[in-house]
């Protein structure tokens, strides 16, 4: 019930480690109930793998594996093949789940999402700001901007707290290419990152990324969204779910510039700092 007071129309399926044969699945919940032992036609969910196009609500996915039933909401069903599926029965039903793969029956980690607002800003590519490493290391140009930055401690709990604002950035060029084709990432850390000895996808305890969502194809690791609501999500790596092993870390836009300014805070107790 809970869920269903939330008012969406959008749900997404994402696997832990999207890939080709997991890929993100957008379905469309216009005018239905979420509920977990409902059985479903196999086929009877509009979706779509575009999240733009959810957002704009074009679900243009078609699928032939219609045979069985599924359970709430998926993609497919039939023989010995489970497709993006909240759940499933043998034959049809409700029993075992989630499925966030189109490939035989395949389970795993699933994060599911609902999409609770209308229109969704979705930005254009020219407006995510990028630089060039040989401009910035050689001359020190268009290096990206801390545009505020903040720091204070609570007096309640002793606890550090940190806001800072920073560019919104995509991909950054080189080697003298005019195309932006090298991935770029904040790490917000208290100790410095040495790109010659440290791995993104170590990070250190108190880092602004968990290692639990970098352990897919390198290349996976400097995606990032350009809808903004995307932003903070295992989908879109370059700006990872903010989950370090101590403290808390937080990322979103800034609301007056949501294609231009992200906005990380930060807060750390004594001890989240000492261990």
């Amino acid at each position: 019930d809970a869920i269903n007071e939330l008012d969406f129309s959008v749900i997404k399926l994402e696997p832990e480690n999207p890939d080709e044969d997991s890929p993100v699945t957008y379905f469309d919940f216009t005018g239905r109930t979420f509920d977990s032992a409902l059985v479903v036609e196999a086929c009877s969910t509009p979706w779509t793998l575009d999240e733009q196009q959810s957002l704009a609500g074009v679900f243009d996915g078609v699928e032939t594996c219609c045979l069985y039933d599924v359970c709430n909401f998926g993609r497919g069903h039939c023989g010995g093949t489970v497709k993006a599926s909240y759940g499933y029965k043998g034959y049809g039903g409700c029993e075992s789940g989630p499925i966030p793969g189109t490939s035989g029956v395949a389970s795993g980690v699933t994060r599911i999402y609902v999409w609770t607002g209308g229109q969704s800003t979705v930005c254009d590519e020219a407006e995510i700001a990028t630089f060039d490493w040989d401009s910035l290391t050689e001359s020190g140009l268009a290096k990206p901007e801390v545009m505020a930055f903040s720091m204070s401690v609570d007096s309640s709990d002793l606890s550090l707290n940190i806001e800072v604002q920073l560019t919104f950035e995509g991909r950054a060029s080189a080697d003298g290419l005019e195309t932006a084709l090298y991935g770029t990432t904040y790490v917000l850390d208290f100790g410095d990152f040495d790109a010659h000895k440290d791995s993104i996808a170590q990070p250190g305890t108190c880092q602004n990324r968990n290692a639990g969502d970098f352990t897919g194809d390198f290349d996976t690791f400097w995606e990032y969204p350009l809808s903004p609501s995307d932003i903070g999500t295992a989908t879109y790596l370059a700006y990872p779910p903010p989950d370090p092993v101590n403290g808390a870390w937080s990322v979103a836009v800034d609301d007056a510039a949501p294609c231009g300014v992200v906005v990380y805070t930060g807060k750390f107790t004594g001890n989240d700092l000492v261990s």
